[in-house]
């Protein structure tokens, strides 16, 4: 292994520079807030764009407040020097974020300093702005935070624990000057940049030896890269950070801006190689642009002590390299480019695979680009007969976030461990044990597996038969966290033994630009910028062939898409502004199969059968007539492929949106019909216009779903509601400021469209309720400037048949949805909401929530924050102390008691 690695260095000695496209700026301002600007410099070509996020109202110094609003009209983006900017003005803080397009896609920042849990299986990214940063060229930014924790659970006195965690940021240049006196010039030799995590935790403070007092649990370095600027060449050393570099080449053999969570063909971004930490070492090498070629150059380890069942060895990393040459040129007038992609990745079970490409791109005339690619490549595919092999490691296994509080294995405890997925029949049945894993040691479990399929989900689950015991081991060797997937980098899961072959990919392709004359002398004359063209139409025609089992695993996921049976394919695409205000789109694609492949589920597939035959067709017509905003559709066909709902894929979509008309801001409404599967999708949403302004709006909606595969009753679904808000209430303004009302239903059922996951309208997956009322308003003394007023929230939630239909384990003992002196169960559920806060002298707040349970005739039980009572105190512009009690907390359980100290410098 380590020759091959050497040779590698020696053969390639170039590296990609990363593709930054997005990136924040702060700047601290004299009054002690700060100016944030937020720049995303991707997907130019959406209408709109929003920064959306965790933006309190008493962080935000210019505007309004946002809570994760992706389409906030004072949040919106605007384009600047090519890029989506917004500017706000902040106190310091740390602010969770990510931008939002007009289509209503989430994206994160890859370029953010930190990343958290989104909560829906992805991330969010983090900007933390601090004071006292030291100004110059050299820059030291952190965070400590020191927290004394208890619970009291169930009468059982936890002990005393303590969480200590110590964030240091620190970013700078080194100079040389050039130069004597005052001509000396100053100029960046190396930068440097890293974050460095330490965490010193104790389950029980009076149990702390003294070897425990002076020895961290953890020291991590994060984001960490040294940079040695040089001419021609800049040089790079990292440690846990993310290299957004693609490969130059047509096909994309390396993407690594798309996030893996977004990818169905198998392939994965390469910076999520290891699923469970990701630790990397790298080494990065780009040219500038003194050199007549651009190149690039990158060498990774993929650290994970969690791997180490793939290999006999205790720690296991794995390997990947990528390098790109390319050179642009002038032949007799005509723009040229010719490059080379050169790859290697180590596989799973330790095998090394590289993947080489030759490609060019010329322009013979004007606004005609030829792009031709040959691939050659490693095929993969599992031999006939191979096991997957399922092992876990007890003592590796960590509670996923937000399930600290749910069950863990504990070694010697453990009677019996099976997988529960996909691959069952019925699928996902917590009681059919034969998927079984067997003790092999103390803590280790093991079991392999031959009718396991790539791309199968499961969980594995120990000492029980039922989903309610929460006995789930899941992704990223946690617990109760997302579904583990079957593939060949899957944490828990190596394959039997897999046959390695070459094959190869090929590419052709044209594209042609209509030149739109008049716009593009409008946009320089607007934008001062003479540089910039629009076009009128957009044509692209090409040709794609790819070896059967071919082994891409970064690569663009769309191009991996039948690459298991192997493919030829044709296809065409193109837009069209036939009007100012009238854009026509369509597509074509014919692809056929380039060998057999033996199907496990249905026909098996024979050389130059069809594996699709793609026909779709769209409009976007921006104010048609007056009266109307926009008219959007779609129409795809393709029956060599399926739908949602495995129909043969007819799908047609429309949506079309009213401007201002009598009694209605808007009329929006939409229609998206699965034609084969019989299954169709209506939705209408409206805000009225009643001429008042002490309605802020009244916004109903409804969609309604005709649906005979999902099994709704009558084949039918429906779900319906209406908010509205009062404002501006007179002489009661300043006393009770506002009155919100929600009124939704959802009568189908469990499988109704909030929690249906075939639907968008998901608002809350784990809901229990078929009617839901919602009742919010806030109360006020202007008399009393320090008080922040008493918001009270009440809510009614009809619950649904199912949830309740069922005989309590003990008659005797309340539970959520069942009052034991009555002994009957719920049938609407209701809780009073009461929070407010009082700011006292000496920068003290306290912080009061309640949660008030009518059924039970007491302060809930079952819900988070039931009593949440906290104490802060700013001892200066650096330092928070708080106290804090918290009846039910979301992840540490019952009568959680908390001390923080936080220091932001």
């Amino acid at each position: 292994m380590k020759k091959k690695i050497c040779v590698f260095l020696l053969l390639t000695l170039i590296m990609v520079s990363g593709s930054v496209y997005a990136k924040t700026i702060v700047e601290e301002l004299d009054d002690g807030n700060y100016k944030v600007t937020f720049i995303y410099q991707a997907k130019l070509d959406v209408s709109e764009m929003y920064l959306a996020g965790d933006f309190p109202e008493d962080k935000v110094i210019e505007g309004t407040a946002n809570n994760w609003d992706g389409s906030h009209p004072d949040w919106q983006m605007t384009i600047v020097d090519g890029a989506w900017t917004i500017t706000k003005i902040l106190k310091k803080g740390t602010y969770p974020y990510k931008f939002v397009d007009s289509d209503k896609n989430w994206m994160k920042d890859n370029e953010a300093d930190t990343f958290v849990d989104d909560g829906q299986g992805g991330q969010n990214s983090v900007v933390r702005i601090s004071s006292g940063k030291m100004k110059g060229e050299f820059s030291l930014t952190g965070k400590v935070v020191n927290k004394v924790e208890y619970n009291n659970t169930d009468d059982e006195h936890d002990p005393i624990k303590i969480d200590n965690d110590f964030e240091l940021n620190i970013k700078g240049t080194i100079q040389d000057k050039l130069g004597e006196g005052d001509n000396a010039e100053k100029v960046d030799r190396v930068k440097y940049s890293g974050q460095v995590n330490i965490e010193w935790d104790a389950d029980d403070i009076t149990k702390i030896d003294e070897m425990e007092i002076f020895t961290p649990d953890t020291i991590e370095l994060w984001n960490t890269k040294v940079t040695l600027l040089t001419d021609p060449v800049d040089y790079t050393i990292g440690i846990n950070t993310k290299d957004l570099t693609n490969s130059m080449d047509p096909l994309g053999l390396v993407d690594a801006i798309t996030d893996s969570e977004g990818r169905e063909n198998g392939t994965t971004n390469p910076n999520d190689l290891l699923k469970n930490g990701n630790y990397t070492r790298r080494f990065k090498m780009e040219s500038k642009e003194s050199l007549p070629v651009d190149f690039n150059f990158a060498m990774t380890e993929y650290l994970d002590n969690t791997t180490e069942y793939l290999q006999d060895e205790e720690s296991y990393g794995l390997y990947h390299g990528y390098a790109n040459i390319g050179k642009d040129f002038n032949l007799n007038g005509k723009e040229v480019k010719i490059g080379s992609h050169l790859q290697y990745t180590q596989d799973v079970d330790g095998k090394l695979t590289d993947t080489e490409a030759v490609f060019i791109e010329a322009k013979p005339i004007d606004n005609l680009t030829l792009k031709a690619q040959y691939t050659a490549l490693t095929t993969k595919v599992m031999e006939e007969g191979s096991a997957w092999k399922i092992r876990v490691n007890i003592s590796r296994l960590e509670p996923a976030e937000g399930a600290e509080n749910k069950p863990i294995p504990v070694i010697g405890e453990v009677k019996e461990m099976h997988l529960v997925g996909s691959m069952q029949d019925p699928a996902w049945t917590p009681s059919d044990k034969s998927f079984a894993l067997e003790k092999v040691a103390p803590g280790i479990w093991e079991g392999e597996f031959t009718n396991l399929k790539e791309g199968q989900e499961f969980k594995i689950m120990w000492d029980t038969d039922n989903w309610n015991d929460y006995h789930e081991i899941t992704a990223s060797y946690e617990t109760n966290g997302e579904n583990i997937k079957v593939n060949t980098a899957c944490v828990y899961a190596t394959a039997g033994d897999f046959i390695y072959d070459r094959g190869d990919s090929a590419l052709l392709e044209a594209n042609y630009k209509i030149v739109d004359k008049k716009a593009s002398m409008k946009a320089r004359i607007k934008s001062g910028d003479f540089s910039l063209t629009k076009y009128k139409g957009d044509f692209t025609v090409g040709a794609r062939t790819m070896s059967q089992n071919a082994y891409l695993p970064v690569a663009d996921d769309d191009v991996m898409e039948d690459a298991d049976v192997g493919y030829r394919t044709a296809y065409a695409k193109g837009k069209y502004n036939l009007l100012n205000n009238l854009v026509l789109n369509g597509e074509l694609e014919y692809k056929v199969a380039s060998d057999d492949k033996v199907v496990d589920d249905g026909e098996d597939i024979e050389e130059g059968d069809a594996l699709s035959r793609k026909v779709a067709t769209g409009l976007e017509w921006n104010k048609p007539v007056k009266g109307l905003d926009y008219i959007t559709g779609s129409i795809e066909v393709d029956p060599k492929d399926t739908d949602d709902f495995e129909g043969e894929k007819k799908e047609a979509c429309f949506e079309t949106q009213t401007s201002n008309i009598p009694y209605l801001k808007y009329l929006r409404g939409n229609i998206h019909n699965r034609l084969d599967s019989e299954v169709e999708e209506y939705y209408l949403e409206s805000d009225l216009d009643l001429h008042t302004d002490k309605i802020a709006y009244v916004k109903p909606n409804v969609r309604y779903v005709k649906d005979p595969v999902s099994g709704y009753e009558d084949d039918k679904a429906i779900k319906y509601g209406l908010e509205t808000k009062l404002h501006h209430l007179g002489d009661s303004e300043d006393y009770i400021p506002y009155i919100l009302l929600n009124y939704t239903v959802d009568d189908n059922g469990a499988d109704g469209l909030v929690e249906n996951a075939d639907y968008e309208d998901q608002d809350d997956n784990d809901n229990d309720w078929k009617q839901k009322v919602y009742l919010e308003t806030e109360f006020r003394n202007p008399k009393l400037p320090m008080w922040g007023g008493l918001t009270t929230g009440l809510e009614f939630q009809q619950i649904e048949d199912n949830v309740i239909d069922y005989t309590p384990s003990d008659i005797t003992k309340d539970e959520q949805y069942y009052v034991a002196d009555k002994q009957r169960f719920i049938d609407w559920y209701s809780i009073l909401t009461l929070e407010t806060y009082y700011k006292f002298p000496y920068s003290i707040r306290a912080d009061l929530c309640i949660k008030y349970d009518f059924n039970h005739g007491e302060i809930s039980e079952y819900e988070d924050d039931a009593i949440l009572i906290k104490l802060t105190k700013e001892i200066n512009k650096r330092s928070t102390f708080s106290l804090s009690y918290n009846k039910q907390d979301e992840d540490e359980g019952e009568d959680y008691y908390k001390a923080e100290l936080e220091t932001v410098f």
